[in-house]
């Protein structure tokens, strides 16, 4: 209220083999979660005519270099473009915070 937080309060385990609770402050990795945000999102974007399935993705992310084929919003979306799969754990967490999106576009232009 008026710029203070009134409240604040942690649930489940932050690391449950050692057994520390969740706290306020706590940071987490969003991993998988911003698959349903971004899908909802597109989805309105979509019924607004403001995003097209077909648009190759430089349409929108300008700094993603082309590819010997076109990677569509399309193929995004439905998971069959991208990383197929990370060979170690370490190369899964990213190495810098990403003010914009478009910041994380070196980590993946190959």
């Amino acid at each position: 209220m008026g710029g203070d937080i009134v409240w604040a309060e942690g649930f489940g385990w932050a690391d449950i083999a050692k057994g520390v609770p969740v706290a306020p402050g706590m940071r987490f990795r969003i991993g998988h979660t911003s698959n349903a945000l971004t899908s909802a999102a597109v989805g309105l974007l979509l019924e607004k005519g403001r995003l097209h399935l077909e648009d190759e993705i430089q349409t929108y992310v300008p700094a993603f270099p082309r590819k010997q084929w076109p990677v569509t919003l399309r193929e995004l979306m439905g998971h069959v473009a991208g990383i197929r799969h990370y060979d170690r754990e370490e190369e899964s967490a990213p190495s810098a915070h990403c003010e914009r999106a478009a910041d994380g576009v070196e980590e993946f232009r190959e």
